[in-house]
């Protein structure tokens, strides 16, 4: 998304002025939008329950051409936010219909609708990625309590082993890491207690050269030396 002052750079001020007045009417329009899709989801609602759903479905076609997924849309939303419509009111109508789908895990929905509750400017790409993450995860949680107790236990055995192998690789890189530092620290130190007051001032020097160097400089130098 482009920044908002790269979006105003290119306008002059009567222009930038219709614009941003354009944003505010936009917005309340938006907020109502949500509104009355919930209002409509509540009547929906009340007419499903009294009518029988083999007539729902009929009398919704017939009344306003609708599909049921375009209602199932509008009940969601109410049943999810209908207590508290403005925790979603300022989200794109695509995001509130993905946030009330009965797809969407309960813990999830509840923990931002808390943070939307609690004046988090939560966005919508965040939360359409928390969703699509979390309904993997319960179709991966699915795909494993359909196997056999030994498939199963034969699945958590490589996971564990797997984990096992990469925390014993983790450690080793560690400790390889840490015997290099300490023999670099050790050399460095010896270097320096051998050389007199007079030597150490040129190797510090010369320190101060080799960091400006390339790994291509240090080997031809190394290479003269050694001719």
């Amino acid at each position: 998304m482009a920044n908002k002052l790269e979006i105003y750079a290119g306008l002059d001020t009567p222009a930038q002025i219709v614009a941003r007045e354009a944003v505010e009417h936009i917005g309340s329009l938006q907020q109502r939008l949500i509104t009355d899709i919930i209002e409509i989801g509540r009547t929906l609602l009340r007419v499903k329950e009294t009518v029988g759903h083999g007539h729902f479905l009929p009398w919704l076609r017939g009344e306003f051409d609708w599909t049921e997924r375009t209602a199932q849309n509008f009940m969601s939303a109410a049943e999810r936010f209908g207590p508290n419509p403005k925790c979603v009111s300022h989200l794109p109508l695509a995001t509130v219909y993905r946030l009330a789908a009965p797809g969407t895990p309960d813990d999830l929905r509840e923990k931002i609708i808390a943070r939307l509750e609690g004046g988090e400017a939560v966005k919508p790409d965040e939360i359409a990625s928390q969703i699509t993450d979390a309904r993997r995860a319960a179709q991966r949680e699915r795909k494993e309590a359909k196997k056999s107790p030994r498939a199963r236990a034969r699945a958590k055995m490589l996971r564990d082993r797997q984990h096992a192998d990469d925390a014993a690789a983790t450690a080793k890189h560690q400790e390889d890491q840490d015997r290099r530092s300490l023999h670099r620290a050790s050399a460095a130190d010896l270097i320096v207690s051998s050389l007199k007051s007079a030597d150490r001032d040129r190797l510090l020097a010369l320190l101060e050269d080799v960091q400006y160097l390339g790994r291509k400089d240090l080997l031809d130098a190394r290479s003269r030396i050694s001719g």
